[in-house]
């Protein structure tokens, strides 16, 4: 259980969860990226350690040093991270879970030491998924795809790094999005779809080539 990290392209894997006092401690890891350029820094997430049952300690966790000590830095499941590819030191996570009373957009520009909460636009509540995919084209459009409660969801669009973010109208099961240069088309399944927590964010953000408007 855990993270595991390979140094030779998948064909071997070794643990990278630390142990003592700074020892990963997560059972299920939902989410995990890495520093561009930089191997060792390491931000990984989950619901928290499993013991008799049930799991505790949900947050997400940093390592300077490729896996061998971690350290918290934020409370709640995270769902999803993502490093700005043109400023590394720029992180974005999406924290979410019935049992996380601080969800939403979090983004750092230290490279996940300490973090801020993005709450201009986005509506506050307690989210039990939140999803989110930077545009490829553009590092300052970001979508952030909430499921509030059962099959109740909306998406919300930043076209500015988070500064504001407003809410994109959507369709009963996928929405296009998008129709200039820089912003790619997203087609994003709802929460009507009955199956939000279950798909990878390749298929909840997509942006083929040949499908941008006239």
């Amino acid at each position: 259980m855990g993270l595991f990290r390979s140094g030779d392209a998948g064909a071997s894997f070794q643990p990278s969860n630390g142990s003592g006092g700074t020892a990963l401690g997560l059972s299920n890891v939902t989410a995990v990226a890495v520093q561009p350029g930089n191997s060792n820094l390491v931000l990984a997430g989950g619901p928290g350690y499993c013991s008799s049952g049930s799991l505790s300690g949900a947050g997400l966790r940093r390592s300077t040093d490729g896996g061998a000590t971690w350290s918290l830095v934020l409370n709640g499941q995270p769902n999803d991270i993502a490093f700005d590819p043109a400023i590394p030191s720029t992180v974005y996570a999406s924290i979410g879970g019935s049992n996380t009373p601080d969800c939403g957009v979090f983004k750092s520009t230290d490279t996940g030491a300490t973090w801020t909460k993005l709450t201009n636009g986005i509506t506050a509540g307690s989210y039990s998924y939140l999803r989110l995919a930077m545009a490829p084209t553009n590092r300052s459009v970001l979508y952030a795809l909430v499921q509030t409660s059962g099959t109740t969801g909306a998406l919300y669009r930043t076209l500015d790094g988070g500064t504001t973010c407003s809410p994109v109208p959507t369709q009963t099961t996928f929405e296009l999005l998008g129709s200039t240069a820089t912003e790619p088309i997203v087609s994003v399944p709802t929460a009507s779809n009955s199956g939000l927590q279950n798909e990878p964010p390749s298929t909840l953000f997509h942006s083929p080539p040949d499908a941008v408007p006239r």
